[in-house]
């Protein structure tokens, strides 16, 4: 990821809709940048049968879509794949990848889940993050600790303020 990455894929004329961030991508290295810089964003909505066919008929990736979709369920058996098939990372890098992949294993749902509003946050999808906080605080119940819960609140304000 150091430096500049030329497609060494062809470009795809459909995209592959990113729903969590409602933006469309066109080729495998945009989808990796996607995957090394979103963790707490991959989840099944992405990870699917659908991600599976457009490899196959849009990138002409066929090898790659057999090899993912025994996988689907699994967030690391599914990105190490497609990180490899363009050596998009270094090795630092995916021993970067690595220990992160453990911290997020090692996350409580709860804090995973907040950590996905977050990022929404971050990537200005304001409603989206605003859903992910009201269920966390709808379903978190006594787990969500009174810390946690002006995280919460505060993002969710926060995401509200940046909407009106």
């Amino acid at each position: 990821m150091s430096g500049y990455i030329l497609c060494q894929v062809k470009k795809a004329e459909k995209p592959f809709y990113i729903e969590n961030i409602s933006t469309n991508i066109y080729s495998i290295e945009e989808l990796c940048y996607y995957l090394y810089n979103n963790l707490y964003l991959v989840d099944r909505s992405l990870i699917s049968n659908k991600l599976c066919t457009w490899l196959d008929e849009e990138l002409k990736l066929p090898k790659l879509a057999a090899k993912l979709r025994p996988f689907i369920g699994s967030i690391e058996d599914v990105l190490y794949p497609i990180f490899k098939e363009i050596n998009y990372l270094t090795y630092d890098e995916l021993k970067a990848l690595n220990v992160k992949l453990a911290k997020l294993d090692q996350e409580a749902p709860l804090l995973r889940k907040k950590r996905k509003g977050d990022a929404l946050m971050e990537n200005r999808m304001y409603v989206n993050a605003i859903r992910v906080y009201q269920k966390l605080l709808e379903h978190g119940g006594k787990e969500i600790t009174g810390e946690m819960r002006e995280r919460i609140l505060h993002n969710q304000g926060c995401a509200y303020s940046y909407l009106f």
